[in-house]
């Protein structure tokens, strides 16, 4: 909603965010719901370790989308966030406001899975690589994300396009692995995703 992007499922966009909201005569948080053209937000997005396909390593503790560590920051147009914050609180006759955000790992692994998978099939073709990500989406099984999937190290600065897509280089030259980085002028982290092993050419008869 940030940036308008296109969907399938136009209505299902709230037209209205959750704000936490704490008043004058409350110790507690409620929730407000705001206007979504001027409701601050925040953008979650995990944080993992590098795929065990590029790493040569194994990862033991944690395999799946679940993590401890996010990438979070506030969203919103605003050049002066402080003094919209307290716009909001005067207008919604609160003493304090703060901002909320949720993620699905789950389904954030698979869009990423998705993406990286698409990306290699247009610039290759397919057939060009046998694919290790289909079963993943199709399953929506992620149990074993760690071996396809990971990176986001942290911030980087932000990027002049708004998603950036291309290959990476792999210790192991028979593997096809794509970085992914959406959002990159907000600084975001960037994913990595092994998608394939690139198909030896049929010896010849």
């Amino acid at each position: 909603m940030l940036y308008d992007m296109p969907t399938r499922r136009p209505k299902d966009r709230p037209k209205h965010l959750p704000l936490k909201v704490k008043y004058d005569n409350s110790t507690d948080w409620d929730i407000a719901y705001v206007d979504r053209s001027i409701c601050p937000f925040l953008i979650l997005m995990p944080l993992y370790d590098l795929p065990d396909l590029l790493t040569g390593e194994v990862t033991t503790e944690n395999r799946s989308a679940a993590t401890r560590r996010l990438w979070i920051r506030g969203g919103g147009f605003w050049k002066d966030r402080d003094a919209h914050l307290q716009w909001l609180c005067e207008a919604l006759r609160a003493r304090q406001v703060m901002p909320t955000g949720t993620i699905s790992t789950e389904s954030f692994c698979l869009t990423i899975a998705k993406i990286a998978h698409s990306f290699a099939v247009a610039e290759l073709g397919w057939g060009s690589f046998t694919p290790f990500v289909c079963d993943m989406i199709m399953k929506r099984d992620v149990d074993n994300r760690a071996e396809f999937i990971g990176g986001g190290e942290g911030s980087h600065e932000p990027s002049t396009g708004l998603h950036e897509l291309g290959f990476v280089d792999c210790s192991d030259p028979s593997l096809i692995a794509v970085k992914v980085h959406l959002f990159g002028v907000l600084g975001t982290p960037t994913y990595y995703v092994v998608v394939g092993q690139k198909t030896l050419p049929s010896a010849e008869v």
